[in-house]
């Protein structure tokens, strides 16, 4: 007996999502599990301290500057309270968010796209975020192969996107604002954005909305307002702060004419999105409208932001790094032109509307992204390989509408019947092609599964058992992973800097203390100086901060004058403790 309509559309629904779930956990695998790397050598020392508090009790950046992410730090506690510290909850972690907010454009494109339309337009779009890692201008990204603060803010604003698509207001306003109180950069951006999205939907009901959608982030920001009226307050010192952060310390974020050609790519997305999707934004009950009304938003903060930034060189504008919502209008636009190349397919005959605007658009945002796949990796190149037959094959397919309309009606009832799960299926197989390579490699960029050995663990360990947890380390300013590896405070390094000018200021002392070297440009230049310590250096260094340690390069330890504690292939640690013994050989 045949199931009935509302059965087989429950079963549809069902099998739709579970294929969603498996694709966007291939996703999040892509990463692999990683843990006590890059920006997490600072982003968890907060809840490092709140697992230990006796732990950096000494350290100047971990205990006595501003903490920008105090929500990260009590959910970083508990994952180490959990998984113990050696980090795998927090890896697995950065699975599951990066799984989440492709999810969650799953989300977005069954409440946005025809039934049909939703899950191969999907596939294809993890397939472009795959290839394309999601990275855009100044270094900006959707996610990473770590879990930070900026993970739990692209998942809390994808997953916005659905509920604000169906006009319901406070869920996307609750979720929004989960996003911004893990990162605050989040919460300005998003009030930004989805303000001027209200006014895009026009004045009719806009304060009802308006209040309902935005009014979590409101309360958000009053609660996270100490932090960032902190890090952005006037001063005297205000100038020389900047310049230390922009053109000194992180250029990569903050210098937008050194990564211009990096506009390119994004343009040449919003051609191809905005030409080819302008049926989405049209589409009925007002999804599309409020759809395009993100989208609008999304445009505004970005392109506004850079222009001040580049054409007026506005700092505060430069500071606001607009460009973290750039991946995001790159995913939204893989969405637009995914969903336009799949409505093609299933409707041949359905017109375009392909005015010479909308034509040059496409032609124009296809060569950009050609120029931009020069030189890129294998899988970008294959991804556009791809999508440029299939664009081709819908081509071909509106130019023979006119016939597909006179065939039998049998054969046009099974092709409506079977064209969504062909389509379905011939998505996966693209997106199967293009995370294969990720997870042939996942276990080797895992270190949770591989470990990181080597003469710097060998060291972390060592200091970690065999050091009281008190002490205080002069360490080389080039060693990121010290004070997480180590669970030890150091003068300071080169990764772990602050925001707010007076703390800016002081870290870049401290570095000019630990180099030698006055009106440093680079961190070549500090870690070059650190390893010239001399004697006098040492002393004033001992006199200044109090170290009870210092680590140098191996053989550096007999100009120095103390006695050697232990020693590797690569580092020796010296004691510079008072009643330290008098110099000898270093144990192994």
């Amino acid at each position: 007996m045949a199931a009935a309509p509302e059965q087989r559309e429950r079963i549809a629904t069902v099998t739709a999502w579970a294929i969603a779930a498996a694709a966007s956990v291939a996703y999040g695998l892509s990463f692999g599990f990683t843990y006590g790397v890059n920006n997490q050598t600072e982003y968890m020392l907060g809840a490092l301290r709140k697992l230990d508090p006796s732990l950096l009790a000494n350290d100047w950046l971990a205990a006595h500057t501003l903490n920008y992410h105090p929500a990260f730090a009590y959910l970083g506690w508990l994952l180490l309270a959990v998984g113990g510290r050696g980090g795998w909850a927090v890896g697995v972690a950065t699975v599951v968010a990066a799984s989440a907010g492709a999810l969650s454009l799953h989300w977005l494109a069954r409440r946005l796209l025809p039934a049909g339309v939703a899950l191969p337009a999907f596939l294809l779009t993890v397939a472009a975020m795959l290839a394309t890692g999601t990275r855009a201008m100044a270094g900006s990204y959707a996610f990473d192969p770590i879990f930070q603060p900026s993970a739990i803010g692209s998942v809390a604003l994808l997953a916005s996107l659905a509920p604000f698509v169906e006009g319901r207001w406070l869920l996307s306003g609750v979720l929004l604002a989960a996003g911004g109180l893990f990162h605050a950069n989040y919460l300005v951006l998003g009030l930004a954005t989805f303000g001027l999205a209200h006014l895009a939907l026009g004045w009719k009901g806009i304060a009802a909305r308006a209040l309902r959608h935005l009014g979590p982030s409101l309360v958000v920001l009053a609660v996270l307002s100490p932090v960032i009226f902190q890090a952005v307050r006037g001063g005297t010192d205000v100038a020389r702060a900047q310049e230390i952060l922009f053109d000194i310390r992180s250029p990569h974020h903050y210098h937008p004419r050194s990564f211009i050609g990096e506009f390119y790519p994004f343009l040449a997305w919003q051609a191809l999105g905005l030409a080819a999707g302008g049926w989405v934004f049209r589409r009925g009950d007002g999804r599309g409208r409020r759809f395009g009304a993100v989208i609008l938003g999304l445009l505004a903060v970005v392109w506004i932001g850079s222009t001040l930034a580049i054409v007026f060189e506005m700092k505060r504008a430069t500071q606001l790094f607009v460009w973290r919502f750039a991946p995001y209008l790159d995913v939204l636009m893989q969405l637009l032109v995914a969903a336009t190349v799949v409505n093609r397919l299933l409707a041949p005959g359905l017109r375009l509307r392909l005015t010479a605007g909308v034509t040059g658009a496409c032609f124009a945002g296809a060569a950009g992204l050609g120029i931009a796949m020069t030189g890129r990796s294998e899988p970008t190149r294959d991804w556009l390989g791809w999508m440029g037959g299939a664009c081709a094959l819908g081509v071909a397919l509106h130019a023979i509408g006119p016939f597909a309309a006179r065939m039998p009606a049998p054969v046009r009832s099974l092709a409506t019947r079977a064209g969504p799960w062909v389509a379905t299926a011939a998505a996966a197989l693209l997106l199967a092609l293009t995370v294969k390579p990720a997870l042939d490699t996942l276990r080797a960029r895992s270190n949770l599964l591989t470990g990181m050995p080597g003469a710097e663990t060998d060291l972390y360990h060592w200091i970690a058992a065999s050091t009281p947890k008190d002490a205080v380390f002069l360490s080389p300013p080039g060693l990121e992973r010290f004070r997480l590896g180590s669970e030890r405070a150091i003068v300071a390094d080169w990764k772990g800097v602050t925001y707010a000018p007076g703390e800016l200021l002081e870290w870049y002392h401290r570095l000019e203390e630990l180099s030698g070297r006055r009106g440093l440009r680079s961190r070549e230049e500090v870690v070059a100086g650190y390893d010239a310590m001399d004697r006098p250096r040492l002393e004033r260094l001992r006199e200044e901060y109090h170290p009870s340690y210092a680590v140098v390069g191996r053989g550096r330890e007999g100009a120095l004058g103390y006695r050697s504690v232990y020693g590797n292939g690569q580092f020796s640690v010296i004691d510079l403790r008072p009643d330290a013994a008098a110099p000898g050989p270093a144990p192994r």
